[in-house]
């Protein structure tokens, strides 16, 4: 860490403000920030001087981007439910199918063997 920090500390103020903007960049993606916010954002710091850096920082998550998010996962579950349901359906058609072959062989040639 204190290579890096003193790496941090030789770079010009340009290049300090690209590492500040990829951090910040990394941090909005985990709070589930959208792409076009966050080049906005990220693009506004590389322009500013250091001492306004912070001045309009948006606290909240982009909660457009979260309900789409929980739209689109409901839609999946839907969508791995209704697939599910189906293969089941196939399943108990093959079950039933499979019975009804053995009880025509039984009808046609008695008990089955034991063994």
């Amino acid at each position: 860490m204190y290579y890096y920090l003193n790496g941090i500390s030789g770079m010009s103020t340009r290049d300090v403000m690209r590492v500040i903007s990829d951090v910040l960049a990394a941090m909005l993606r985990k709070r589930l920030v959208s792409e076009d916010k966050i080049a906005e954002f990220t693009d506004k710091i590389k322009e500013k001087p250091m001492g306004q850096l912070f001045e309009h920082w948006d606290n909240g998550p982009d909660l457009a981007l979260i309900e789409k998010g929980r739209i689109q996962g409901s839609e999946e579950e839907r969508k791995n439910t209704e697939a599910e349901r189906k293969r089941a359906d196939a399943a108990e058609r093959r079950a039933y199918s499979a019975e009804a072959e053995l009880a025509q062989y039984k009808a046609l040639y008695g008990a089955l063997p034991e063994g």
